[in-house]
């Protein structure tokens, strides 16, 4: 559909459309579960910021925490998750490294 002329445009639509032609998209793709909006991701850490206040309080409240941890292998459970998370990460990166390398994406 071609564009109606600059000259036969009102001059408050021929402003608009220049000032919303040069301005930046606010956002380049809209918010999915993947990549949260600037609204969820402040709700959310938000939310993990009170709990983590919670959770400081209860620590407190239990004396030898960490002991208690140890010796019942929570502690080392913890380590094996983020042992884990890491080498998920690392793996998702080489992963996408050879897909760059041999063109296919």
């Amino acid at each position: 559909m071609p564009r109606p002329s600059t000259r036969a445009a009102p001059r408050s639509q021929r402003r608009s459309r220049r000032s919303t032609s040069c301005s930046a998209p606010t956002s380049t793709r809209p918010p999915t579960a993947a990549n949260p909006s600037l609204i969820e991701r402040g709700v959310t850490l938000a939310t993990n910021e009170a709990i983590g206040s919670v959770r400081s309080a209860a620590e407190g409240v239990v004396p030898y925490r960490k002991w208690v941890r140890k010796l019942s292998g929570a502690e080392r459970y913890s380590k094996d998750v983020a042992a884990a998370i890491a080498a998920g990460t690392v793996r998702r990166a080489y992963l996408k490294g050879q897909l760059v390398a041999r063109s296919c994406v």
